[in-house]
């Protein structure tokens, strides 16, 4: 078990916008438009499940002042947990709706792209390499690919992935979008990371720290705030480690650090 800092710094991000929206107010207007300021939130600070259900409660009104923004940051959240297909279909409507905003039909464009990435696994590398040469921190915007592949117990080695039928030389098998990633800033020493950040396994004793402790927290804060994500996640080999089995506890989610 890791121990982490005291203080998580996002997961109450809502506490302002749930007070508001139990004050007193006869406009229900305002009280969509809090919502929907707190489905912003959420997103900005990779809450994509609780943005997803804050802005399909507006999706789901008749205010045509706030039905816009519902829809529209619906899609961004079902993009951020790669349910695509599911946010084509609410980008359609966002189009057939609003045709007037052009953001409707540019984000229809790349969901088509990750679409077919997933279905064929046809990738622009060229824009890839451009995109690496020109960051030293790149965001790279892609879907995973599986392609004639599966895993089966191997005898005496575990699970091996196996190809289910013949394939030729150079033909991509697999290419997997990272669930979390941290670069090292540029500023930080070698000895310790200029916030001072250190993780400490409880069990082991093990320190971690620098870029190493930034990505196990990534990972863990993303877990907490999406559970859905995390029932592919623990399907990882853990090792000699016995996960639990439990997946919450009074309501929250539990991450198996």
């Amino acid at each position: 078990m890791w121990s982490f800092p005291t203080r998580w710094p996002d997961f109450d991000v809502d506490r302002s916008y749930t007070e508001a929206m139990t004050q007193p107010c006869d406009d229900d207007d305002t009280v969509a438009v809090i919502r929907l300021n707190r489905a912003l939130a959420h997103l900005r600070e990779g809450g994509f499940e609780a943005a997803l259900k804050d802005a399909l409660t507006d999706c789901l009104s008749s205010s045509t002042d706030t039905h816009e923004k519902a829809l529209y940051r619906a899609s961004q959240a079902l993009y951020r947990l790669g349910r695509y297909n599911d946010c084509y279909n609410v980008v359609k409507s966002f189009c057939v709706e609003y045709p007037q905003n052009l953001l409707g039909s540019a984000q229809l464009r790349r969901i088509a792209k990750r679409i077919e990435e997933i279905r064929s696994g046809t990738y622009d590398y060229a824009a890839i390499y451009k995109a690496l040469y020109n960051s030293k921190s790149p965001q790279m915007d892609h879907a995973t690919f599986v392609g004639p592949i599966f895993i089966k117990p191997s005898p005496g080695r575990g699970d091996g992935t196996f190809t289910n039928r013949a394939v030729a030389a150079g033909e991509l098998l697999l290419c997997e979008k990272a669930f979390a990633y941290r670069y090292e800033e540029a500023e930080c020493s070698e000895m310790l990371p200029s916030d001072g950040k250190l993780l400490m396994s409880s069990e082991s004793g093990k320190i971690t720290m620098g870029t190493q402790s930034d990505l196990i927290v990534e990972i863990v804060h993303k877990l907490k705030r999406n559970p859905s994500l995390a029932t592919d996640f623990f399907k990882l080999n853990a090792g000699s480690h016995k996960p639990t089995e439990r997946a919450d506890s009074d309501g929250n989610p539990i991450v198996d650090t």
